[in-house]
């Protein structure tokens, strides 16, 4: 049987984490706003064509819940259209009636491990990861973060912040970034970079798509499952055919583009773990993602005719 979910109506501010309105898409009337005061976006019912979405919830009719979203570095670690992963999950949260806050947690910011349900980690480059790898040792944070994992709560990260989440990151004629061990995996720069559409598939999540573009190859060491098997483009290293990786409630990848708003599973299927996360057993009720399949399968189409 699924939790009973209590209602939210305000922050630990005291402020509305959103006003409710009689809009069809029941989205809320303001933006969220992260932790340094800042808008990371301000929805509206039609932003960037997105669909009205009923609001039917399998949570609740009238309580809704609340999950709490750390965007780690996100201005260090935020390429190739990554933090649209943020506003991917914050959009389908919303369109369920579910309240999100995402907040930016940054270099010097405080980590609390125990207030955030899900985190997001994107990409960026060399210097910008020297910078995060000294960060995430510092003051035990890394530990902190991989210890939420363990915990339950739920990640995604892409590329650059993948690469710091496994043993280490060997970048050319460089000092070697240490990674804080999350998942058993290490990375190398290659002197080959991957660049193009990538297609992948997924025992779990089905066909996935997304572009890469990075010179690292990520070895995963045996025993941790692999996200899928690569159809298009090179994945973790060009050479064993797999890209990502698994572990609990965390995802790595190299998967950019952004990766959620085309590929919904993925995206609900970490909404539903950090709920889990945060209220024990719950259902998280479908959308109609009749939009979100027809970008899915153009890109996968785009994907073939362009490799």
């Amino acid at each position: 049987m699924s939790a009973t979910l209590p209602h939210h109506e305000m922050s630990e501010k005291g402020e509305p984490f959103f006003a409710p309105t009689n809009n069809e898409a029941g989205l809320p009337a303001q933006p969220d706003v992260s932790v340094k005061g800042e808008p990371l976006f301000a929805p509206t019912n039609n932003q960037a064509g997105l669909q009205a979405q009923p609001q039917h919830s399998a949570l609740s009719t009238q309580h809704s819940a609340l999950i709490h979203v750390a965007f780690l570095y996100a201005d260090l670690m935020n390429i190739y259209g990554d933090r649209g992963n943020t506003i991917s999950i914050a959009q389908r949260c919303k369109w369920r009636g579910i309240g999100v806050s995402v907040e930016r947690v940054s270099v010097g910011d405080p980590l609390d491990t125990d207030k955030y349900d899900l985190y997001f980690f994107g990409g960026g480059q060399d210097q910008q990861q020297e910078a995060v790898a000294a960060d995430l040792q510092r003051d035990g944070r890394g530990t902190r973060l991989r210890q939420a994992v363990e915990d339950g709560a739920a990640l995604l990260s892409v590329c650059g912040g993948y690469q710091l989440l496994g043993h280490y990151y060997q970048p050319h004629n460089a000092d070697k970034l240490p990674g804080i061990s999350l998942f058993d995996a290490y990375s190398v720069a290659g002197p080959t970079r991957f660049i193009g559409n990538m297609v992948v598939d997924s025992e779990q999540f089905g066909r996935l798509v997304g572009f890469e573009n990075h010179s690292a190859h990520t070895y995963l060491n045996k025993g941790l499952p692999p996200l899928g098997r690569v159809t298009v483009g090179h994945g973790n290293n060009g050479e064993d055919g797999w890209e990502g990786a698994v572990y609990k409630s965390a995802i790595g990848c190299y998967l950019h583009g952004s990766l959620l708003p085309k590929n919904p599973p993925v995206a609900d299927w970490l909404i539903e773990r950090a709920l889990i996360r945060r209220y024990g057993n719950v259902t998280l009720p479908p959308l109609d993602d009749t939009i979100e399949v027809k970008a899915h399968d153009a890109a996968i189409e785009r994907a073939k005719a362009t490799h």
